[in-house]
């Protein structure tokens, strides 16, 4: 294995959270020399230079000319200038996901970097992730896809729909495994507390057949990152969250099989043996990994894991899904929010949604589950009350403004959005 005999000096633009994350781990990392950093907020880079006692540069052009490498971590708005700047100055670029604000912008970038002969990767870090890459090699030809991205409530970020913020990071996973243009996209998002979607739903059709459902919420009572994958003969659970994986494998049954065999037999009388294949999940930092791997790519002269293409797809399938959405639903025209499943996700959302003025239809086909949904956000608004955060009135308002049903077809009645919460669909 090519072993790098030299550290690629590296320079750091943006000095926000993610900016600092990425500082440290350059600075740790055996692959690069961190030259220094540039933040437009010359009071915070002091401080931060003070703290950590990295090398602040008062203009970006100063940085750019002292490396070889530019890890852009600025506001989404600046990434396309950065880049730009950078790329004609001859040096590698990693942009922090999205690659830029729009398509156009992307595909700029590509052509910079094809005309002055210097590398680009993109900050899609699921990529990865321990799990994910456990799995990857295992995930073959699927014909479903269901993921869940859930976070609660953070300001940082809001700027932008939760598509760009969240859902963009399941978009690039799918299109790394999923070998076929997108045919369709059919999505509804939501604006609760911030002024873009907060919330969204999408279906993606591709043209082999494949359709993905994407679901994205950052106003969510707890966070959840998982992916699930169905092909023929196999079932692939990701949690890029607790970064643990599952795979459930069938094959065709013996004909004596043992007494703890799980056997079962379809319609057709076909018979399949169920069985566990769980790879082992190597710990990693996704993120130091992704700043390694495109170093060596620089000094390999290889194809980057993520390129500049792939977080150009990724961007355009967001904007394909924000269209959607855009002709749908505004915030001014939600009332009603249909939420299928009242499990630890669903009965999060239908409380948030609730909470926030509007009426929700809370279905799921077990009454237990619904009781326990209801008693948990009941719970959960009498700590809000001890904390003095709401009021006795504002729990008695949200739990009215929640309404439980058994039958799907009845709760999804006159509703402007549903939203699924469920691992399957309940028809």
């Amino acid at each position: 294995m090519f072993k790098i005999i030299f550290m690629l000096k590296v320079g750091v633009l943006g000095a926000g959270h993610l900016g600092k994350i990425h500082l440290r781990l350059l600075q740790q990392s055996e692959k690069y020399e961190l030259v220094g950093f540039y933040d437009e907020n010359q009071e915070n880079g002091a401080k931060i230079a003070a703290e950590f006692g990295y090398k602040q540069f008062d203009t970006i052009a100063k940085l750019i000319h002292a490396v070889d490498v530019i890890d852009i971590v600025t506001p989404t708005l600046s990434h396309y200038k950065c880049a730009k700047v950078a790329i004609k100055s001859g040096k590698h670029v990693f942009i922090e996901k999205p690659i830029s604000n729009t398509v156009e912008e992307a595909e700029q970038i590509i052509a910079l970097a094809k005309e002055y002969k210097v590398k680009g990767q993109v900050g899609h870090v699921e990529r990865f992730n321990p799990a994910f890459i456990a799995v990857k090699d295992q995930i073959e030809n699927p014909m479903f896809i269901e993921t869940h991205r859930l976070a609660e409530f953070n300001p940082r970020g809001t700027d932008v729909p939760v598509v760009l913020d969240l859902m963009i990071h399941d978009i690039d996973a799918i299109l790394s495994v999923v070998k076929s243009k997108v045919k369709a996209v059919h999505a509804s998002g939501v604006s609760v507390l911030s002024q873009s979607p907060d919330i969204a739903n999408a279906r993606i059709e591709f043209e082999n057949g494949c359709v993905a459902n994407v679901t994205s919420s950052r106003i969510s009572m707890k966070n959840m990152r998982k992916s699930r994958f169905f092909q023929k003969d196999a079932y692939i659970s990701v949690d890029y969250l607790d970064k643990v994986c599952e795979v459930v494998k069938m094959k065709d049954a013996p004909e004596n099989p043992g007494d703890f065999d799980i056997i079962l037999q379809n319609a057709e009388g076909e018979r399949k043996q169920i069985y566990f294949n769980n790879p082992d999940v190597a710990p990693n930092n996704a993120i130091l990994d992704e700043l390694e791997t495109f170093a060596n790519a620089i000094v390999n002269n290889t194809t980057p894991v993520v390129t500049l293409e792939d977080g150009t797809e990724a961007l355009r399938v967001a904007y394909m899904i924000i269209d959607s959405m855009n002709k749908k639903i505004t915030k001014h025209t939600m009332k009603t929010i249909a939420v299928i499943g009242a499990g630890t996700m669903g009965k999060g959302i239908a409380h948030t949604f609730a909470q926030s003025g509007f009426v929700v239809k809370l279905i799921d086909v077990s009454e237990k589950a619904l009781d326990k949904g209801m008693a948990t956000i009941a719970s959960n608004l009498d700590r809000m009350i001890a904390k003095g955060t709401i009021t006795e009135a504002d729990k008695i308002q949200t739990i009215s403004n929640i309404i439980a049903y058994t039958d799907i077809k009845d709760g999804v009645v006159g509703v402007d959005l549903v939203v699924e919460a469920v691992p399957r669909m309940l028809i």
